[in-house]
């Protein structure tokens, strides 16, 4: 019997003109070790997925946010054969934008630091976590359905 194991994260940017992301720690008891990805985590008991990444950004970065701040982006459902048995994953997406007073407020508790990237200068896709590609990428174009330009 396969399990199913659920989780969310967030695109998380200041003032619409940068992103800030997690470099994971080198664990090996964690998927992608060492590589850039969202904050966010797994969701605990019958949390609800804002609850989830509410509670997730406390723990990692020790900013207390409302949920109604939190704009949903996606939710993926798959399964990785090679990385997890077949076991079936539930990622839920969240776009998070907060100030420059918020980013000074930043206290990182989880992983080893944070990554500031402005949009232009994103890292190589093969440093990021591959599910949360799928995120940055439709946060992006979105921006650039709405006029935004992303420099």
């Amino acid at each position: 019997m396969k399990n199913i194991f659920s989780s969310c994260g967030v695109v998380l940017t200041v003032n619409k003109t940068k992103l800030i992301f997690q470099l994971r720690d080198k664990k090996n008891s964690i998927f992608y070790p060492g590589m850039i990805g969202l904050f966010g985590g797994s969701i605990e008991n019958n949390e609800s997925p804002i609850n989830c990444i509410k509670r997730e950004i406390l723990e990692e970065i020790n900013i207390d946010i409302s949920p109604a701040r939190f704009k949903n982006i996606a939710k993926t459902n798959f399964s990785c054969h090679n990385l997890s048995n077949g076991d079936e994953r539930k990622r839920f997406f969240f776009h998070l934008n907060i100030s420059e007073k918020e980013e000074k407020d930043i206290n990182l508790s989880e992983g080893d630091a944070l990554k500031k990237f402005s949009y232009k200068d994103l890292p190589s896709i093969q440093k990021i976590v591959p599910t949360d590609l799928l995120a940055i990428g439709i946060y992006i174009s979105e921006l650039n359905k709405i006029k935004i330009n992303p420099t």
